[in-house]
């Protein structure tokens, strides 16, 4: 494997498909425009987990984001633990993605929180670390952005 090929491979979260924390930041560095994020905090994980086991957690999971970004123009990146979600929505906001999101989760009984926000560019990257920081923290702790199914 070369090393574009090794960047390209370690850039996936291999539970999910979808990217890793550091790609996401890059990912969101390298856009330099303008462009909308939805963060999500899923719920009901643990209890799925409990009950059917990681893989077929993370399979479920693994559909429903491949189903989003098959019918969105985004790109999906792992923000903490395998729960905590971040979308980058590249073209014009469509303010029914939520409900996209809600149709395709609510068939595995998986409800979420989440927060909207706007993407300008940043300067470099440890903007962006300390941005998503305080974007999850903010989505953790303010139940006003709770969106339960």
């Amino acid at each position: 494997m070369n090393i574009q090929e090794k960047i390209i491979y370690f850039s996936v979260d291999k539970a999910f498909g979808c990217l890793t924390r550091p790609a996401l930041e890059y990912y969101i560095f390298e856009l330099q425009k303008n462009a909308h994020a939805i963060l999500l905090d899923l719920n009901g994980m643990h209890d799925l987990n409990k009950t059917h086991g990681y893989l077929y957690v993370n399979a479920i999971i693994r559909k429903c984001l491949k189903e989003i970004k098959e019918t969105n123009n985004v790109e999906i990146g792992r923000i903490f633990s395998g729960d905590e979600l971040c979308f980058i929505i590249n073209d014009l906001y469509s303010p029914d993605i939520i409900y996209k999101f809600k149709n395709i989760f609510k068939n595995y009984n998986i409800g979420f929180k989440f927060l909207k926000t706007e993407i300008k560019p940043f300067e470099n990257l440890e903007n962006i670390t300390f941005w998503l920081d305080n974007m999850s923290a903010t989505l953790q702790q303010n139940p006003s952005y709770s969106n339960i199914i």
